[in-house]
């Protein structure tokens, strides 16, 4: 399973940074693969004919290049943990697998493997492609244009950040905002900026400036209407609402 991820994810190995084939997991790995191409969990045949006329489908003859074959990623997940579990030794009040069961799911497995490896095609990749640069971490990423557009959404594939962006297609390219909240340090009030994705009871972090440590204890959510957000600033500020904290509340920011 490793194997056939990991040489997929050779073809893109410019933009994928060590620590991926270090750290991840093979689940983890194909989704970052299907940031890249959508289309990298599905089968393909690939084949060209000759155009009769410019942008006129081709009726014929074809010449078959290959076939891709591949591991789809809901089912990579669900086997690649249940090998893990196989390979775990039981102790306490767990029960060991039945042999049986544990040799059908095996063989499964094994057949599945077989015909992905038979793919005379490693990996697709024909899609128009949106690079762009982590303003977290400075990692360099690219994203399928499409499943952008579909989404609305991007990620760092850094394991080690990980960060969500908005993204919005404008006349001059794309505009990519960080999913990030704002704290004000306690000590001395500078803006510490943090990844939505890791915002969690009891995460510590410091600010920049002073070095001081907090931790959160709670959360607490800001709204308003429309018109209120889009004058923000000016007369009304956005109600809060939920659990309190000793710390401020994170607002929306950008980038």
């Amino acid at each position: 399973m490793e194997a056939i991820v990991y040489e997929k994810l050779e073809a893109y190995s410019k933009y994928v940074p060590d620590v991926v084939f270090e750290k991840w997991q093979p689940p983890q790995a194909l989704k970052a693969l299907l940031q890249f191409e959508p289309d990298a969990d599905e089968n393909i045949r690939v084949r060209i004919a000759p155009e009769v006329e410019f942008g006129v489908p081709s009726e014929g003859p074809w010449t078959e290049l290959g076939e891709h074959k591949t591991l789809k990623l809901k089912w990579l997940a669900k086997n690649y943990n249940r090998l893990g579990n196989y390979l775990h030794v039981p102790h306490g009040q767990e029960t060991p697998p039945n042999p049986a069961e544990m040799r059908t799911d095996l063989s499964g497995i094994a057949k599945t493997l077989e015909d992905v490896l038979k793919s005379s095609i490693t990996a697709v990749t024909l899609a128009e492609r949106v690079h762009f640069t982590c303003q977290v971490c400075g990692q360099a990423n690219l994203a399928n244009a499409e499943g952008v557009r579909k989404t609305g959404r991007a990620f760092c594939i850094n394991p080690d950040c990980g960060i969500l962006y908005h993204a919005t297609e404008e006349e001059s390219g794309w505009k990519l905002i960080p999913e990030v909240s704002y704290f004000d340090c306690r000590e001395c009030g500078a803006a510490i900026r943090l990844p939505n994705n890791r915002l969690a009871i009891s995460l510590a972090f410091k600010c920049d400036v002073c070095g001081s440590e907090h931790i959160v204890v709670g959360r607490r959510w800001s709204y308003g209407t429309k018109a209120e957000i889009s004058r923000q600033g000016t007369d009304r500020e956005p109600k809060e609402s939920g659990l309190r904290s000793s710390l401020n509340s994170p607002e929306a920011g950008s980038a």
